[in-house]
């Protein structure tokens, strides 16, 4: 049995067998590069780029009243093909604060182009996948509006 590359110690050839659920319920408590994440302040005065270095961006709206937007980027940015980013709506500071996504650079589940990428509670979030052309939504959180 071999090995997997992502892991050392003896755990690793547990993970073998196919079981997907259990080896993401082992990698949840383990200290992977996943727990670095930025903090970046939204405002309705002009869009703010996201950190694509690090694996989870924690949003603050700015208390605009309205839209404000985040840019993902075009891709030039990703560091492969498979990259991950998580953005999460962790403070939402006026209770009509929205956060609209770079949907240009998005699609959905189905690889189809949005429309609309909206964040408008607290907790909400979007985990996105760079397939080499397009930021890909491989699961966000259910009141996620995703329109396309």
């Amino acid at each position: 049995m071999s090995k997997s590359p992502h892991l050392n110690g003896p755990e690793c050839n547990r993970w073998n067998h196919g079981d997907e659920r259990e080896f993401m319920r082992y990698l949840e408590g383990q200290p992977l590069f996943f727990g670095e994440y930025e903090e970046l302040s939204s405002s309705d005065a002009a869009a703010v780029d996201v950190d694509l270095t690090t694996y989870e961006t924690k949003l603050t709206t700015g208390g605009s009243a309205g839209s404000e937007d985040v840019n993902v980027g075009d891709g030039s940015d990703a560091l492969a093909i498979g990259q991950r980013k998580l953005i999460t709506l962790d403070t939402r500071t006026d209770a009509s604060d929205v956060v609209n996504l770079d949907h240009a650079n998005i699609v959905n589940a189905s690889g189809v182009q949005t429309t609309n990428v909206d964040l408008d509670a607290e907790g909400e979030f979007v985990l996105l996948e760079w397939n080499g052309a397009k930021w890909q939504i491989i699961y966000s959180d259910a009141t996620v509006a995703i329109a396309v």
